[in-house]
C-alpha cells in the first residue's frame, strides 16, 4: 500500500517530524485495543525502514514498510498482510495513514 502526503517543511523537518512520531507509535492507543510492540525503525538517508508487531487478543501480525522523505513530500509504502486488509478494508487502512500522516507533517 503506497500513501503520498505534501509537506511545507523541508526534509530536515519531515524527518524529525517523523522520527518523533515514530517513537510514540507503541504508547498510542489505538482502535479495537490493538497494541503496537517490538518497534523497529533505521534511517539511512531519507528513508525510514520500519516494522512492528500489532496485537489484539490472541492474534498477532508483523507490519512492515518504509518511508521516503523528499523536500515537499512523504511517500509511505507499507506491506499490508491481507488478512488486516480483508478485515479492516484497504480503503479505511489508507484513510488512517493519510490522516495520521498529515497531522504529522503540519507545521
Amino acid at each position: 500500500m503506497r500513501v503520498h502526503v505534501s509537506h511545507d517543511l523541508g526534509r530536515q523537518g519531515a524527518r524529525q517530524r517523523l522520527a518523533a512520531f515514530a517513537d510514540g507509535l507503541a504508547r498510542r492507543e489505538w482502535p479495537g485495543g490493538a497494541e503496537l510492540s517490538d518497534l523497529r525503525q533505521t534511517w539511512t538517508g531519507d528513508r525510514l525502514d520500519f516494522s512492528c508487531m500489532a496485537t489484539r487478543g490472541l492474534f498477532s501480525l508483523t507490519l512492515r514498510g518504509w518511508v521516503d522523505v523528499a523536500d515537499s513530500e512523504v511517500i509511505l509504502d507499507a506491506d499490508v498482510p491481507p488478512i488486516l486488509a480483508s478485515l479492516v478494508g484497504e480503503d479505511r487502512i489508507r484513510a488512517v495513514l493519510d490522516e495520521e500522516l498529515g497531522r504529522v507533517l503540519t507545521p
